[in-house]
């Protein structure tokens, strides 16, 4: 069992808990124990650096440590360059979107909104950020980005802020 998967909530004992409430809080506990059984492995940083060694190529040094470090290693270096095939295949083209109203005195609205979100993408390096999630997806299991309002940009009016997240911070 997974240490602090049987806490009980803050503030509530079981005992004042209805009956259906008590199996759904049960249920809840068993999958975060499984949750956090099934990620147990990725917890370990060694699982991502390895990750990333296959990705640049030095993949060898998990299956030659026998070897003589003077021997050399020659390495066809196919992951790499398929990841960045296959990333730049999915990054290609940015993603579109359309905005239209539904009164025909709309139009001339919704193109000008257009303008400004095509400029908001641009000024903000969106999609520089969205290949580097991409990336980080074909590398590791997965990528999370964080979206925030940011009060400090634009000056103090605020504006919306992504960022990659590390996988190893989830």
């Amino acid at each position: 069992m997974v240490a602090g998967a049987n806490r009980e909530p803050q503030g509530v004992l079981p005992q004042q808990l209805g009956e259906g409430e008590q199996a759904d809080l049960k249920m809840v506990q068993n999958l975060i124990a499984e949750g956090k059984k099934a990620r147990g492995k990725w917890d370990q940083k060694e699982e991502w650096d390895k990750l990333l060694d296959f990705h640049l190529g030095d993949q060898w040094k998990y299956y030659q440590a026998g070897v003589s470090p003077l021997k050399p290693k020659p390495v066809l270096n196919i992951i790499h360059s398929t990841v960045q095939t296959v990333v730049a295949l999915l990054t290609d083209a940015e993603p579109g979107f359309s905005i239209q109203g539904f009164e025909p005195t709309d139009f001339d609205f919704g193109e000008k909104l257009g303008l400004i979100r095509q400029a908001w993408w641009d000024r903000t390096g969106a999609q520089q950020k969205i290949n580097d999630a991409i990336l980080a997806a074909a590398i590791y299991p997965f990528s999370v980005i964080k979206v925030i309002w940011d009060q400090e940009l634009e000056d103090g009016i605020g504006d919306i802020n992504f960022e990659l997240v590390d996988g190893q911070d989830i």
